[in-house]
């Protein structure tokens, strides 16, 4: 396989031999003959007639030839396996100077010139891409990092071109609204040996009742903060319901109403665990955010990380310690947290290791339906659904397969495990 006009070769003698290119795009076979062999030598090439096996050997005499091509010995070998090469994640535009000092620090100004040189780049870069833009002396370039465009700016800059270049933008989708897996630097997560927690909401069912915030708070000791804290936006709710509106404000019956409860999205790629000095928030093996309330040093790194903003925290101390009376009030399987810790939603944790350590007991998996968090408990429309994603008979996966599912904020690539169903309104008046 040809990588930049370099490839491992197993015959010594190169030059004027007939060989063969093979494209691993279409597998077309063109024929030709080597010219030229590079060897490498300390930073630099030396050119001979031969090649050593084993060494990595330059060559010249093809016209035209691509990234991943194989150029084989023989009209009947088969090209190598092509290498997927990763998708880019920083987008910037470089366009000509047109300002009135153009011509000061470089030569090469011209958007001829520009473009030959960034479609050049092609040819030995095998991770950035080039595209024209419809405005004249701009092209969009696409890379894997910053430090991979900074190099090229600085050495178009050393060559003597001129150029503007706009600020790096972050690629957060490829052309489809779900970005592919590959694009993020974690590593991916086997979930196929523990159970896989996931969450489905049906927004056609939910009425914004909010009954699954005050049971939340009833099951997990979260405190009563008062109304100026909550003026101040210091929220302790850990799932809170956001109410859409749509219509005309002075037509009273165009307006529709839409209600949406937001817990933690429990993120596979969670942008709050990268954060953490401490490693207070950290990934489960099931897939849950787990926190870790001693370690947390109160930063707030997490929260400000986190799209979906449904961490909370503790600016002072809500719970009352001291008062006997309280005692019984507070569930006993769920950490009081203090003043400077971080919280959230944790699908009542206590809950799934309650039912767990009853099936290891009976020597079992747990049983789809058997864990109900407190939220999905006291809806009184049904619409929280809570089970184990690796259970293809369990009914949450039943429901992420319809095609009214879908995560909020995807092209982040979060891949989140609260997934809501679409609502559906009826449209005819006669059954409005």
């Amino acid at each position: 396989m040809l990588h930049s006009k370099s490839s491992r070769i197993n015959e010594t003698k190169l030059v004027g031999d007939p060989v063969f290119a093979v494209r691993h795009a279409d597998g077309k076979r063109i024929r030709g003959k080597i010219t030229r062999v590079f060897e490498y030598s300390g930073l630099g090439t030396v050119e001979t007639p031969t090649g050593v096996a084993g060494n990595i050997v330059g060559l010249s005499g093809f016209e035209d030839i691509d990234i991943g091509d194989t150029i084989a010995m023989s009209e009947a070998q088969h090209a190598l396996p092509f290498t997927q090469i990763d998708p880019p994640t920083l987008e910037m535009q470089f366009c000509v100077n047109d300002g009135p000092l153009v011509g000061k620090e470089g030569k090469l100004v011209t958007s001829r010139q520009l473009r030959e040189r960034l479609f050049r780049e092609l040819k030995t870069n095998v991770s950035i891409y080039i595209e024209d833009t419809e405005k004249a002396g701009v092209f969009n370039v696409k890379a894997r990092g910053a430090m991979q465009v900074a190099v090229l700016v600085e050495t178009m800059r050393r060559e003597g071109f001129e150029l503007l270049v706009s600020r790096p933008t972050v690629i957060e989708k490829q052309g489809d609204e779900k970005p592919p897996r590959t694009m993020t630097l974690v590593p991916e997560w086997d979930y196929s040996k523990h159970y896989k927690w996931a969450m489905q909401i049906d927004l056609t069912s939910c009425t914004g009742c909010g009954t699954c915030t005050i049971a939340c708070q009833s099951e997990n000791n979260i405190p009563v903060v008062g109304k100026e804290q909550v003026d101040k936006g210091r929220v302790m709710h850990w799932i809170r319901v956001d109410h859409y509106f749509e219509g005309h404000p002075e037509d009273v019956n165009s307006i529709r109403t839409y209600h949406q409860p937001v817990p933690c999205q429990q993120c596979e790629n969670a942008p709050c665990e990268l954060v953490c000095p401490v490693g207070a928030t950290t990934h489960s093996a099931e897939g849950l955010n787990d926190m870790v309330y001693n370690r947390c040093v109160g930063t707030r790194y997490c929260s400000n990380n986190c799209p979906y903003k449904v961490r909370r925290f503790n600016f002072f101390l809500f719970q009352d310690w001291t008062t006997p009376n309280f005692e019984p009030l507070r569930n006993p399987d769920v950490t009081v947290r203090s003043r400077g810790v971080m919280e959230k939603c944790t699908y009542c944790v206590q809950r799934i290791n309650y039912a767990k350590f009853d099936a290891e007991r009976e020597d079992r998996r747990v049983q789809d339906g058997e864990i109900v968090p407190a939220c999905a408990g006291a809806c009184p429309a049904d619409a929280i659904v809570f089970g184990d994603l690796n259970d293809p008979n369990s009914r949450v996966s039943k429901l992420k397969a319809r095609e009214r599912t879908y995560g909020v904020l995807e092209s982040l690539n979060t891949r989140p495990r609260t997934t809501y169903m679409a609502a559906l309104r009826n449209p005819n008046p006669e059954l409005s």
